[in-house]
Order: C-alpha cells, then sequence, then structure tokens
C-alpha cells in the first residue's frame, strides 16, 4: 500500500450538498386560509413564505412566519404553473414555468418580478426563445438566478437537460453547457459540504514530477486524457497516510491550449492535363482532443490490433486457436468482416470528402491510415485520402481559369446578424486549432494573380486566423492558422471573436487567377 501515497484519487460533483443532522418536522397552528391549488411555487422571502401560481388564476398567499398567519395578495398576471419562484435581492423572480391546459402547456415567454411589498408585477425580461421550458431546477447563487432541465411541450414532449444563468442586476440571460442527463419536474439546491454519490466521477492523479491523470479507459484513450467539459473544475483529492485513504484536499484540473488540440491538412491540388477535374491529396493529422472522434469514425479493429499485440509482446487470438482448420476458417472469417467494414467506410468517407471540399462528384477515392495516435494524447492520429473532383472549384474565364482555393480549409462559421449582438458567454468544448498547408501545382504555361488577398491576419486574445500565400518556382504556397485559445469567452470578448471568425469565412470566398502566359 506504500505506492498509494504517489496517487490521488480525484472527485468532481455538480451537486454539493449538506443538511441538518437531525431534522425533524413540526404541526404549527395557523390563522387563515390558502387558495387550494397544485402545480404551483412557493418561495421563502424574508419573514415570509410565499405561494404562487398553479393550474387556473390564482392569488398569491402570503405566509407570515412570526404571526403564523396566512393572507391574500393580487392574482398573479397571467396563468403560471411548473414554477420556482426565487428570492433575489429584496424581490421574488419567476424566470420559467409553464402557463395553459394540460397536456400542451406552453413555457412562459417572460421574466417575472414580483415585489411583495406593494404587491406589484413587472414583465422584465423575454426570455430566449429556445431556453423557453417549465418544471425545472430553479436555484440561486451569488445572486444569480440558475435554471436546470425541464420540459418545453407541456406534458407531451421535449424533456431536455439546458442549463442557463439569469443575472437580475444586469437583466442579462447566459446559456451554459447542458447538464448530463434530461430530467423535468425537477429541483435544483446549491449547498456546501457532502457529495452525493451519483454525481461523483472518479479519476487518478499520479504525482510524478508532471502529474499525470487517467480516467476510465476506452479501446483509444491515452494517458491524461479526460473529458474536456471537465476541464479547470474544481475537485476533491484523496489521497492515503498510510494504508487508508484518509487525506481530503481541494484542487483543480488542468487546462488544455489551442496547441495541444490540433486539426493539421497538408493538402496537394493538381489540375489535369485537359483542365476537366482536379486531383485532390490530403494528409489529415490530429492529436489531443481533436483526434477522439476521427479515431473512432474512422479506425477499425484490423488498423490497431496487429499494432497492440506487437506493443504488448502479446498473441492474435487466431494463435490461440488450436485446430489447423478452425484457425483458416476464423482467418477467412475476420478478413471478409474487415472488407466489409472497410467497403462501407470508404463510401462514408467519399461523402465527408465531398461535404468538405463542397464538390458534388469524386472518382479514384483512396483512403489509408498512416498512424493510429493511440498512446499518447499528444501523438497524432493520421491519415491520408485523395481523390479526383470534377467540375469543382475551377471556372473557365476566357483563356484564363478562376480557382476557388479558399474552400479548402472548409465550412467557416458565417455570423447572421442576430447573432452578432451576444448576451450569453461563449463555451466551446475545449481550446483547438486548424492549421492547413496548400500546395497548388502551377500548370506549365500560366501563372498566378491574386495573392494580396490570401494574406490575411488577425490574431488577439480570444483567438486568431492568419494565412500567408508566397510563390516558390512552380508551385503556390499556402499557410492557414485558425485558433479558438480558449475554452470559454465572457460575452465582452464576443466581438474580438467575431474579427477571426469573419476573417475566416472570408478566406472561403477567395479565388485565385491563372493567367495564360
Amino acid at each position: 500500500m506504500k505506492s498509494l501515497k504517489h496517487f490521488n484519487f480525484i472527485l468532481f460533483t455538480t451537486l454539493i450538498l449538506s443538511c441538518s443532522s437531525n431534522p425533524k418536522w413540526t404541526t404549527i397552528e395557523t390563522k387563515g386560509t390558502c387558495a387550494a391549488r397544485h402545480e404551483c411555487g412557493f418561495v421563502a422571502h424574508n419573514d415570509a413564505l410565499y405561494l404562487i401560481g398553479g393550474r387556473g388564476e390564482k392569488p398569491v398567499d402570503k405566509f407570515n412566519t412570526i404571526t403564523n398567519t396566512w393572507s391574500a395578495l393580487k392574482n398573479t398576471p397571467i396563468e403560471m404553473n411548473h414554477i420556482t419562484p426565487v428570492s433575489v435581492n429584496g424581490s421574488i423572480y419567476i424566470v420559467t414555468g409553464l402557463t395553459g391546459n394540460y397536456p400542451k402547456e406552453t413555457p412562459l415567454t417572460h421574466v417575472y418580478k414580483f415585489n411583495p411589498e406593494q404587491d406589484t408585477w413587472e414583465i422584465i425580461f423575454e426570455i430566449p426563445e429556445d431556453r423557453r421550458r417549465g418544471g425545472a431546477g430553479v436555484t440561486v447563487y451569488n445572486n444569480k438566478i440558475y435554471v436546470s432541465n425541464g420540459i418545453i411541450d407541456g406534458h407531451t414532449s421535449g424533456t431536455c437537460n439546458l442549463f442557463d444563468v439569469y443575472n437580475p442586476s444586469e437583466n442579462t440571460w447566459e446559456s451554459l453547457p447542458n447538464t448530463p442527463t434530461k430530467r423535468d419536474h425537477s429541483s435544483a439546491v446549491v449547498i456546501d459540504d457532502l457529495l452525493i454519490e451519483q454525481n461523483v466521477n472518479v479519476l487518478i492523479k499520479v504525482n510524478t514530477s508532471t502529474p499525470l491523470y487517467a480516467q476510465l479507459f476506452s479501446v483509444h484513450t491515452s494517458i491524461n486524457e479526460f473529458s474536456p467539459l471537465i476541464e479547470d473544475t474544481e475537485v476533491y483529492l484523496l489521497s492515503p497516510t498510510r494504508n487508508k485513504i484518509d487525506v481530503i484536499e481541494r484542487g483543480k484540473l488542468p487546462v488544455s491550449t489551442h496547441l495541444d488540440n490540433e486539426t493539421k491538412k497538408e493538402i496537394t491540388l493538381s489540375l489535369n492535363s485537359d483542365f476537366s477535374s482536379i486531383t485532390i491529396s490530403s494528409v489529415n493529422s490530429h492529436k489531443g482532443h481533436s483526434k477522439k472522434d476521427e479515431q473512432y469514425d474512422r479506425l477499425t479493429f484490423t488498423d490497431y490490433v496487429e499494432e497492440d499485440y506487437a506493443k504488448y509482446d502479446t498473441e492474435s487470438f487466431i494463435d490461440l486457436v488450436k485446430r489447423k482448420k478452425d484457425k483458416i476458417r476464423y482467418k477467412k472469417e475476420l478478413d471478409a468482416l474487415a472488407e466489409k467494414i472497410k467497403a462501407k467506410q470508404k463510401e462514408t468517407f467519399e461523402n465527408n470528402a465531398k461535404a468538405e471540399y463542397r464538390v458534388t462528384e469524386v472518382e479514384d477515392y483512396t483512403y489509408k491510415i498512416n498512424a493510429t495516435g493511440r498512446y499518447g494524447l499528444d501523438t497524432y492520429f493520421t491519415f491520408t485520402e485523395s481523390f479526383n473532383a470534377k467540375n469543382a472549384l475551377l471556372k473557365k474565364a476566357g483563356p484564363n481559369y478562376i480557382i476557388e482555393i479558399g474552400k479548402l480549409i472548409g465550412g467557416q462559421i458565417d455570423l447572421e446578424e442576430k447573432e452578432r449582438n451576444r448576451t450569453a458567454n461563449v463555451y466551446v468544448q475545449n481550446a483547438r486549432s486548424f492549421n492547413h498547408n496548400i500546395t497548388f501545382n502551377i500548370p506549365e504555361g500560366y501563372t498566378v494573380a491574386g495573392l494580396d488577398k490570401l494574406n490575411k491576419s488577425v490574431d488577439n486574445e480570444t483567438g486568431a486566423f492568419i494565412s500567408t500565400a508566397v510563390i516558390e518556382g512552380d508551385q503556390l504556397i499556402i499557410n492557414t492558422s485558425k485558433q479558438y485559445k480558449h475554452n470559454f469567452e465572457p460575452n465582452s470578448n464576443w466581438n474580438k471573436m467575431i474579427a477571426f471568425l469573419d476573417e475566416a469565412n472570408q478566406f472561403t470566398n477567395e479565388k485565385i487567377l491563372l493567367k495564360k502566359k
């Protein structure tokens, strides 16, 4: 057990809770009555409790906890059910709920503010249309109102895992990363010190000079690989003194950078002799968090199992079969299965290439895995693909040709006008970069014009889009780099992000002119 001293067991949780060690219920005598109701809300505010909403239009009933007396206030402005009112900064807020008849209730469209002392209601904010729901968990933390889960379409459909925060002081709404599980008619609390087992996830931290982290492994998982969604998360570090884990400290998980999570493409572009088609060949490399989805989409067991056998000095399944006839049969069946899977993959990858390069016809498609990238998060998963594209990226202009060279970096974010005004903070899965090296083989007898528009540079604290273009001999060399430098940006930085997003999108519209000498 001595080796345990080199490890921390890490717990991170979405809910922290404590409560009295000896809770009990007491019945009290009250004066007055309240209106009968269900699917309503109940909230403590100052020295009173308020019963609000329910099926039909109901008065607000106030219970004075000092005199134990009920009294009726005015009705709510509209029917409100499936609400969770909260008290913040001297007022009561309704930030989510339903209205209308069962089972097709509709979500409230606005945030309502209730002043109990004056018995008045205000409509103060229009909830974003795609964040409206009822039956959600609502709680207050640092004077902000957090809304988790809920149901969108009454009692018919739309149970969701949305997560949002409304700031009453600034009257702003922000969408947060979704909760892990969809649920409705839910509750939420923010208290401290007791971890709820079902919400706990466990990692192992190895306390080497540069700490190593391990989460539950899957077939392509590497050491130091854990979900990017929990990067920078506050955690509990559990470690032993002698023969048991009895030390608990607080810590924080590391955060990867845009340099750690890279997609890199080396593309070679050539025209055939009569200019009727273009040959595109690309070497595609992915590392860090950028490679996981690619590995699961593109690797089959035949791409890596022999590599594993060699690395770990183990025998293959076929080698362990004793009977020669069975060994031959199993080998034949596995090869046939692998060939069938590869054929299906090829069809999928051809369609992916059409979409990425925005071409309609692909011929002579080939594909090869160069490196699996399975033995380290910082190693590249690399594959090569090539194909001929007809009637793509090329337009004749008299004796010259226009080439839509910018499309080779793939589709980019094209922001609509309404998306340019943003109140919510920006969350992305992880920082990352996309780097392209494009080599265009210039046909004999032609020159290239239009390079000035291919040289761009926007680089700020949030990200970058940088491109350069030069002629080297009979080749045009273009390098581009698009970077998301952080996994989070406050909404105050949105305009800085727009700057490099727009520049990247504009690059896809750029063209070169192939001029006849």
